[in-house]
C-alpha cells in the first residue's frame, strides 16, 4: 500500500490564483511558514479537492484522506495566518464518510453542506451532510447532520448515478436508465413535485439514452448532455445529444428540433458551458477508442436555440485526440480546455493518455498563440535543474514532449516572453531527449548537459554551450554538430550524465554513468576531450559502484572532488552509502573508511534518495524513508542525513545525525511548474 506522509499546502498560490490576495504571485510570508502550511496526518494519501476563502479571512480547505485502503472527505480549516482553527472541528479538521464526488456548499447563514456518495447499507448512497459553522453537525437536520435521499424519497428502482446543484440548492439527480431520467430534491431532500410527474422526467429518443451532464442556464432552464445510440460490439452507433428542460422539467420545444439536438459526430456530451453571449459550448467525445480508431474531442457551438453557430472556429468545430477534464469559460471570455493527450493504444484496444494539458482558446475558438506553447502547455513539467541569471531570472531545464528544453521566468516569477518562444527554448539535443543540468561557463555562456535517446535500449550523452543570448556557440563541438558534442558509446549503451561542474581553467567536467559503471568526462571549453584528464578524456570505473542501480545521486564539490550517494546494494535497503572521489576517480583516502561511509538505519528502509548538498564543511543527503506500521501498512517520511567533511557523522544535528522531517516539507516530490 502506498501512503504519503505530507499534506503541502501551498495556499498562497492557490490564493493568487483566485485573486484573492497579492497580484504579484509570491508568497505571503505572513501565512504559515514563508506562505505555506503543511499538515501532518501521518500515514494517509492526501489529495485536494477544493478550496474557499470564509469572510473573516478564514482559509477552508476540503479533500480526500485515504486511509487503510478507503478514501474519507476532510474539511480542514486556517485561520488567516495559516495557522490551524483549532475551534473548528476536532483541532481544526472534520473527517467524513464521504468518499466520491463530494461538492461544498456554503449557507447564508454560516452553515455548510457537503453532497456526494458514501457506502451506506452495503451499497452506495446519495448523501447530503449539514454542518454548522464550528464543524460540527447539525443534528437539526438530520441524523448526524446527514439525509439519504435515494434511501428516502425514491425508490428501489432508480439508481443515482451523478448529482447537479442548481444555484438555489435544489438538486437535480441523474438516475440510471435507457433513458434521460432526471429527479429533482428540494433544498431539504425531498422530491420537488413541481418538477416533472411527481419529481421525475424521463425522456425517450427511441434508442438507448444515456445522460452524462447537467448545466443551469442563467433564466432557470437545465441543459442535460448525454448520447443516443447503441454499441456493435466496440463501435458505437448513434450521436450526442443535448436536451434543454424548462423549469418545471418540460421539454423546451423552441430549442433545437423540439427541444433535442443530436451531434454530428458519434460522441457523448462531456461539458455543457454557456458564454456570456448565451451561446452554448458543447464538448462531447468521439466513442470509438478501440484498435487504433480515433478518441477525439470535440468542441461545438450551438446558438442559444440549439443551431450551430458557424462563426465558432473552423468547421464549426475544433478536434483534438485526447480525454476531456474539464471545460471553462474565463471572465474575459476566454475558453480553458483541461485534457490528457492520447498517447497510444494498449494490446487489448484501450486508450492510453500522457501527462495533462491545458489549452486556451479566443472567444471564438481559435488557440491563444500567447498560451504556453501555440496555444497549450503542459500543466506538469518535470524541472531538472536551475539556475539564477541577472536581474534574478530564474533559468530552468528539462524536458517537454521528448525535447530538452529551456524555460526562463522573471524575477517576479511571470514567464521571461522575451526568451525563446515565450519563455520556452528547445535544443537540438535530439529525438527523445532531456537537459539535466545547467551552469554558467567562465566566459558568460551556458553549459548544458543531457541525454538524447533515438532509438529503445541506447542513450547517448549531450554536452551542448550556448552564448549569453542563448544562440549556439559555433565554436563549441564540431562543425557537423556546431555549439554540441554527443557521446556515443555505440548500440545498448545506456549513457547519461549526473553531475557537471565548471573548473577554474574553464574546463567542464561531467560524472555520468554507463550502464552500472561511472563515467567521468573532462572537456576542454571548446567541447574537446581534454587529454591531460586521461587520453581520450574520460575512464569508466566498475569500481566504486556499489549502489542499487539507480538510487544514487551525483555531486561535485567546489575542489573538484566528487561525491555520490545511495542505497547500499544487497542490504535490505536500510543503509546509505557516501563515497567521496577525487577529480581523477580514485578514492579520497581522507574521507571515512578509504573513501567511503556506510550509514544504517536499522529496521527502517530507504525508499530513495532524492538530493546530495554540501559546501566547505558538512555533507547533507535528503530522501525518503519507509516505516513499516503493520503488515500491510506503510509510512513514507522525509529525511535528512548530516555529515562532516571527513565522512563522520554530525551528532549534534537531529538524533545522532539523521533528522525525519514530519514536520518540514516533504522534498520527495520532483519539482513542477505551470506554464500559464
Amino acid at each position: 500500500m502506498k501512503n504519503a506522509v505530507l499534506l503541502s499546502l501551498w495556499l498562497g498560490m492557490f490564493l493568487y490564483a483566485s485573486n484573492i490576495t497579492g497580484q504579484d504571485g509570491t508568497l505571503d510570508p505572513s501565512f504559515g511558514a514563508e506562505g505555506t502550511v503543511i499538515t501532518d496526518f501521518g500515514g494517509g494519501a492526501v489529495d485536494v479537492a477544493g478550496l474557499s476563502l470564509l469572510p473573516d479571512g478564514k482559509v477552508r480547505l476540503g479533500g480526500y484522506y485515504g486511509h487503510k485502503g478507503e478514501n474519507q472527505y476532510m474539511i480542514l480549516q486556517y485561520l488567516p495566518d495559516g495557522k490551524p482553527d483549532i475551534t473548528f472541528g476536532s483541532g481544526g479538521m472534520i473527517f467524513t464518510d464521504l468518499n466520491r464526488a463530494v461538492e461544498y456548499r456554503a449557507l447564508p447563514d454560516g452553515k455548510f453542506r457537503l453532497y456526494g456518495f458514501e457506502t451506506y447499507l452495503d451499497s452506495i448512497a446519495f448523501v447530503i451532510q449539514q454542518f454548522l459553522p464550528d464543524g460540527m453537525p447539525d443534528f437539526s437536520f438530520g441524523p448526524d447532520g446527514k439525509i439519504f435521499p435515494g434511501h428516502t424519497s425514491l425508490d428501489d428502482t432508480y439508481a443515482i448515478q451523478s448529482f447537479y446543484i442548481q444555484s438555489d440548492l435544489k438538486i437535480v439527480l441523474v438516475l440510471q436508465g435507457d433513458d434521460f431520467i432526471l429527479a429533482r430534491l428540494l433544498p431539504d431532500g425531498q422530491l420537488d413535485i413541481s418538477f416533472g410527474s411527481m419529481g421525475i422526467v424521463k425522456t425517450d429518443l427511441g434508442k438507448t439514452e444515456y445522460c452524462n451532464t447537467v448545466f443551469e442556464q442563467e433564466d432557470g432552464t437545465l441543459l442535460v448532455g448525454g448520447r443516443s445510440g447503441t454499441f456493435n460490439w466496440w463501435v458505437f452507433n448513434g450521436s450526442s445529444v443535448i436536451i434543454r428542460y424548462l423549469h418545471d422539467g418540460i421539454v423546451d420545444t423552441t430549442f433545437g428540433e423540439n427541444g433535442v439536438v443530436l451531434g454530428a459526430d458519434r460522441g457523448q456530451i462531456q461539458f455543457l458551458v454557456v458564454q456570456e453571449d448565451h451561446k452554448i459550448l458543447a464538448l462531447s467525445q468521439n466513442l470509438n477508442t478501440t484498435h487504433g480508431s480515433p478518441d477525439s474531442l470535440f468542441m461545438v457551438r450551438y446558438t442559444s436555440q440549439g443551431e450551430i453557430d458557424s462563426s465558432f472556429a473552423t468547421s464549426s468545430n475544433l478536434s483534438l485526440s485526447a480525454t476531456a477534464h474539464k471545460l471553462m469559460v474565463t471572465h474575459d471570455g476566454n475558453i480553458l480546455l483541461l485534457c490528457a493527450k492520447l498517447t497510444g493504444f494498449s494490446e487489448y484496444g484501450y486508450a492510453q493518455y500522457g501527462l495533462p494539458l491545458v489549452y486556451r482558446y479566443f472567444p471564438d475558438g481559435q488557440p491563444d498563440p500567447g498560451f504556453g506553447y501555440n496555444g497549450y502547455d503542459s500543466t506538469r513539467i518535470a524541472v531538472n535543474d536551475i539556475l539564477i541569471q541577472g536581474d534574478n531570472k530564474l533559468l530552468l531545464c528539462g524536458a517537454y514532449d521528448g525535447a530538452a528544453m529551456l524555460f526562463r521566468y522573471k524575477a517576479d516569477g511571470y514567464v521571461d516572453e522575451a526568451f525563446g518562444e515565450r519563455g520556452l527554448l528547445t535544443l537540438n539535443f535530439g529525438n527523445n531527449s532531456t537537459c539535466l543540468f545547467v551552469a554558467h561557463g567562465n566566459d558568460g555562456g551556458l553549459l548544458l548537459a543531457g541525454t538524447k535517446s533515438e532509438v529503445a535500449y541506447d542513450s547517448d550523452l549531450v554536452l551542448a554551450k550556448r552564448l549569453s543570448d542563448a544562440a549556439p556557440d559555433p565554436d563549441f563541438g564540431s562543425i557537423e554538430t556546431a555549439g554540441k558534442v554527443i557521446v556515443d558509446f555505440g548500440m545498448d549503451n545506456h549513457v547519461t550524465a549526473q553531475a557537471m561542474a565548471v573548473e577554474p581553467n574553464g574546463n567542464i567536467a561531467v560524472a555520468g554513468s554507463i550502464d552500472k559503471s561511472m563515467l567521468l568526462f573532462q572537456f576542454k571549453q571548446d567541447g574537446s576531450p581534454d587529454h591531460g584528464f586521461i587520453e581520450g578524456g574520460y575512464t569508466i570505473l566498475s569500481d566504486p559502484i556499489e549502489f542499487n542501480y539507480g538510487e544514487y545521486k551525483t555531486l561535485y564539490q567546489e575542489d573538484g572532488k566528487i561525491l555520490r550517494a545511495g542505497i547500499l546494494q544487497d542490504s535490505g535497503f536500510n543503509k546509505i552509502l557516501l563515497i567521496r572521489l577525487n577529480p581523477d576517480g580514485s578514492k579520497d583516502g581522507l574521507f571515512g573508511d578509504t573513501g567511503k561511509v556506510i550509514t544504517d538505519f536499522g529496521n527502517i528502509k530507504i525508499q530513495w534518495i532524492s538530493c546530495i548538498s554540501t559546501n566547505h564543511k558538512e555533507i547533507f543527503i535528503g530522501g525518503i524513508i519507509r516505516i513499516e506500521v503493520d503488515q500491510n501498512t506503510w509510512t513514507l517520511s522525509p529525511f535528512v542525513v548530516k555529515f562532516l567533511q571527513n565522512g563522520g557523522l554530525d551528532n549534534a544535528f537531529g538524533t545522532d545525525g539523521i533528522a525525519l522531517l514530519t514536520d518540514c516539507i516533504d522534498i520527495s516530490d520532483a519539482p513542477t511548474i505551470k506554464l500559464f
